[in-house]
């Protein structure tokens, strides 16, 4: 039996919460610009970048960060923090 406060269970609830956040952020894309991002190509970033007015270095950030955070088996509180800063950065500046 695995205590409540294990790392294996806090960072299951880790990954499902930076699988919750990529699937809201391409909802909203979806929603927002009507582009839906099926294969994560510079193409697309491009397109997303220049509807949203956001430079592509931003937005390749965050899909390059969510591909390696997702395939891992242990993510840290900062790489959560900085995920989440820069979803967090797009929406607040994004036209």
């Amino acid at each position: 039996m695995q205590n409540i406060r294990s790392p294996n269970i806090i960072n299951k609830h880790i990954s499902c919460l930076i699988k919750q956040k990529m699937k809201l952020f391409l909802l909203f894309i979806r929603n927002r610009y009507k582009i839906i991002l099926k294969s994560y190509a510079d193409d697309d970033f491009k397109k997303l970048s220049v509807k949203s007015e956001i430079d592509i270095q931003l937005v390749k950030h965050i899909f390059t960060t969510y591909k390696i955070l997702s395939a891992r088996t242990y993510i840290s509180a900062d790489e959560l923090i900085e995920f989440h800063n820069s979803i967090d950065r797009f929406y607040k500046t994004c036209k």
